[in-house]
């Protein structure tokens, strides 16, 4: 059944402020112009349904559940997406 209300997939995006491989994936989305209108900063909503998406390398992930070669995936993923946004 369908509620009519849209997923939110910010919970996947979660990350760990300390961690500069997260800092790298929140700055590439920023790059993307993923960005929160309210704050200005990237839009955690919006990555997160792009980590949840077929479209990330790993999939059904958290960010924070991630571990090193798994995020290193998506930072290349996410990198290959910037260079063709600006061929």
């Amino acid at each position: 059944l369908t509620t009519g209300r849209v997923a939110d997939y910010t919970s996947y995006a979660l990350f760990d402020k300390t961690n500069p491989r997260h800092m790298k994936i929140l700055s590439l989305a920023r790059v993307l112009d993923w960005i929160d209108d309210k704050t200005g900063f990237a839009s955690l909503e919006r990555l997160g349904g792009w980590i949840r998406s077929a479209r990330c390398p790993v999939q059904d992930k958290k960010l924070k559940e991630m571990n090193y070669h798994e995020i290193s995936k998506v930072i290349k993923a996410l990198e290959n997406m910037v260079k063709s946004k600006w061929k």
